[in-house]
């Protein structure tokens, strides 16, 4: 009897709190829900069975307000116009209550005995007030919290202790499949037995059909289950009634052509066949050949002759031929040479007539010549036959009879050639005699009786002295002074020296291992003394002057150095300084090498000088103040002059050596007697 009180409650309590379909179980441990803003059975929902939750607010009537109280309860409707007069509703423990005239609402009647989900204490147990507001019956207490049994098909339950202190038996879980010892079918006629586990053993003695089925087999056959010769009542039979091809495959037939296999599993008919097997040939028109091709039909007719053998035909003019076996013609017999009546050009402008006999008369009425043609006359000219076959007047004769000679140009031949015209003017020369012209570096010079020009002369021209470049003489004894001398040339400096002390002319030399030998040349070091004024040296020492011009203005100087008694500097004839006596040890200095114009290559450093110079003079006696004042105003001494012992004038404007007028050594461009990097460049000079 409790078991059945049980059912009755867990059916009475889920109807307010279950989903659609869901299943009850009676042995599922669940509290009642209450009107307590909770969940108490569990399930998700908060007060379910309820009107409303506590506190919860909603319009009513006619602008009117509701409250739902702390039972779940919607109070009544508050407010001008609270309801619709006959409008009836739901309250307090399940009551009604109907709207007045007046819009507001009547007594609550019909109410139950309590509230639907609250519950209380009773005799060994709790009651819970229904949906229907009346009290449910007294829940006792069925067994000790915590404790377990088995129950369904191998399954256990706990017992679980209720909130009001009620004890129930929980859900049965974990329960198998079967009761043990049970069997049942299953496939397809097999049995299986439920274990003492509650699961279901294998299947065995199960087919693979059921008695009596059809199904499509093979090529449109069909398979009986359990009949015929099959195996068992739920085996399938052999496949029956096949066709001969599966649906929708295709085939190749006859000659090239393709069936297809229909829906009842049979071959169609055979479409698109040819008529021959590919690769077979046959005769066709004039001894031609058609071959069967890949789509079993015959191709073009190739390689057809002519005609047709033994076929003749008129040909030329009067002939016949007649057809070979080879459908071609063959040649043309018994033909004339031309239409009879017929007439046409020959020789030069005649006609001639075609007899009966289609051969051609004799030519008549021709010309003197043929038209178009030509020959030469006259003096190598040219006449041209016109189109009336007769010549025309010689045009284009020429000028002189082959062979023929004559003067011509500056000195030179024509010879008249074959084609009776001059030729090139040969061995003549380059200008008119007694005709001058300017040459070198400011020179002239003159055409001879050969119409060759003549040497240049009276060039007014030095050397251009580049980074690098110098000239080389000889190596003589002559530049051994031992008492007086003097060193004067012309000179235009750079304003960018390569050295601090440049060498203008040098003998000096370290071949022996210590500098030796005597040079001229330029201050550029500001501790020894002015800049840009001539300087002395012998060996390792240098003399300069305490005063003098910086020549680096892009001017032409004249600067000379004299030792005989005193020693003297000069820049353009005028002295600038002199030493009382001029050193014994400089008079003394024996020259250690060639001598050299620019620079001293066989020296490091090489005290390279850049800029331009000309008439380079050296003296083995000390000029005096007016012969150097003469020399710098641009009369020069004669070459035979006493004491003079070289001068290179500098003028050749040209070539690679520049002459010695006293003949000691003249001075060799660069490093090499051919040209190279070294070598100085000619230039005029003002």
């Amino acid at each position: 009897m409790g078991r059945f009180r049980w059912v009755f409650v867990g059916i009475l309590v889920v109807s307010g709190g279950c989903a659609a379909g869901e299943m009850f179980d009676p042995f599922v441990s669940r509290d009642p829900e209450r009107c307590d803003g909770m969940d108490n059975d569990g399930d998700g929902d908060v007060d379910e069975g309820h009107f409303c939750s506590p506190g919860e607010t909603e319009t009513c009537g006619e602008g009117g307000l509701q409250t739902c109280s702390g039972s779940c309860r919607w109070s009544a409707c508050e407010g001008a116009g609270v309801c619709t007069p006959g409008e009836t509703a739901a309250c307090g423990a399940c009551g009604t209550r109907a709207c007045q005239a007046d819009q507001t609402w009547g007594a609550c009647s019909d109410e139950g005995e309590c509230e639907a989900g609250t519950s209380r204490a009773c005799e060994g147990g709790q009651q819970l007030c229904t949906a229907s507001c009346a009290w449910d019956f007294c829940l006792s207490s069925e067994c000790t919290a915590g404790e377990t049994r088995g129950c369904g098909n191998c399954g256990s339950q706990t017992c679980e202790l209720l909130e009001d202190g009620a004890t129930l038996w929980g859900i049965c879980s974990d329960e198998g499949v079967c009761a043990p010892g049970e069997s049942g079918a299953c496939g397809l006629g097999g049995e299986h037995t439920c274990t003492e586990t509650c699961e279901w053993s294998d299947c065995e003695g199960t087919g693979n059909c059921f008695t009596g089925a059809e199904r499509g087999c093979g090529m449109c056959g069909t398979q009986t289950c359990g009949t015929g010769d099959a195996a068992g009542p739920f085996e399938w039979a052999s496949c029956t009634d096949e066709g001969s091809c599966l649906a929708g495959e295709t085939q190749s037939c006859g000659l090239g052509g393709i069936q297809t296999c229909g829906t009842d599993c049979s071959w169609g008919a055979c479409f698109g066949e040819g008529d021959c097997t590919e690769g077979a040939t046959r005769d066709c028109g004039f001894c031609g050949t058609q071959t069967c091709g890949a789509d079993n039909r015959y191709g073009d007719c190739e390689d057809t002759g002519a005609c047709e053998p033994g076929a003749t035909a008129g040909c030329g003019l009067g002939g016949s031929q007649t057809c070979t076996a080879m459908c071609a013609w063959g040649a043309c017999e018994g033909e004339g040479e031309c239409v009879a009546g017929s007439t046409e050009a020959c020789g030069n402008c005649g006609t001639r007539f075609c007899g009966v006999d289609n051969m051609w008369g004799a030519c008549s009425g021709e010309g003197t010549c043929a038209a178009g043609g030509s020959e030469a006359c006259g003096l190598g000219g040219t006449r041209t036959c016109d189109s009336a076959c007769n010549w025309g007047s010689c045009a284009g004769e020429g000028e002189c009879t082959p062979m023929q000679t004559r003067s011509c140009g500056f000195c030179g031949t024509q010879v008249c050639g074959g084609d009776f015209s001059w030729g090139a003017c040969t061995g003549g020369g380059v200008c008119e005699p007694f005709d001058s012209q300017g040459c070198g570096l400011g020179g002239t010079q003159f055409c001879g009786s050969t119409c060759g020009w003549g040497a240049c002369s009276a060039q007014d021209t030095g050397l251009s002295i580049g980074s690098g470049d110098y000239t080389v003489g000889a190596d003589s004894a002559a530049y051994d002074f031992g008492s007086a001398f003097t060193v004067e040339l012309y000179v235009r400096v750079a304003a960018t020296q390569p050295s601090s002390l440049p060498a203008l002319v040098s003998t000096r030399s370290n071949a022996s291992g210590s500098t030796s030998g005597w040079r001229m040349g330029l201050n550029f070091v500001s501790a020894f003394g002015p800049l840009g004024v001539p300087l002395i040296g012998s060996g390792s020492q240098v003399w300069v002057p305490d005063a003098g011009p910086d020549i680096r203005d892009g001017d032409l100087h004249h600067v000379a150095v004299v030792c005989s008694g005193p020693l003297i500097y000069y820049v353009d004839g005028v002295e600038i300084d002199r030493e009382g006596t001029c050193p014994s040890s400089l008079r003394n200095e024996i020259a250690a090498g060639p001598i050299v114009l620019g620079g001293e290559p066989s020296i490091t450093p090489a005290y390279g000088f850049v800029g331009d110079m000309h008439n380079v003079r050296v003296w083995n006696v000390g000029l005096s103040a007016g012969q150097i004042s003469s020399h710098a105003m641009g009369t020069h001494p004669s070459a035979m002059a006493s004491g003079l012992v070289s001068w290179w004038r500098l003028d050749e404007g040209m070539g690679q050596t520049a002459a010695d007028e006293r003949g000691v050594g003249a001075m060799t461009l660069g490093s090499t007697a051919g040209v190279d990097s070294n070598d100085p460049s000619w230039t005029p000079l003002p």
